[in-house]
């Protein structure tokens, strides 16, 4: 909610944000469910305490890592210990 808050703010809808809490069960690493298999209203989470400014912290820090790997993969990767 907080990057679309950011991104496409037109496309929030402030009036209907729900908490749905941060609990998913079960709690499996790497299992990947939808939305509408974990939450009635769609988000997971406290989206109520969403903002753009958090928003604009996740997406830079997601450009940040993203340029960092291509930057790796035009570079050359190296293997170490070998």
């Amino acid at each position: 909610t907080s990057l679309m808050m950011h991104l496409a703010p037109h496309l929030v809808r402030n009036d209907r944000l729900t908490d749905d809490g941060l609990s998913v069960e079960p709690a499996v690493p790497g299992v990947v469910a939808l939305f509408h298999e974990r939450s009635e209203q769609g988000p997971i989470g406290f989206a109520s305490y969403a903002n753009a400014e958090t928003g604009q912290a996740l997406f830079d820090s997601a450009v940040g890592g993203l340029t960092q790997a291509v930057s790796a993969l035009y570079e050359g990767i190296g293997f170490r210990g070998l």
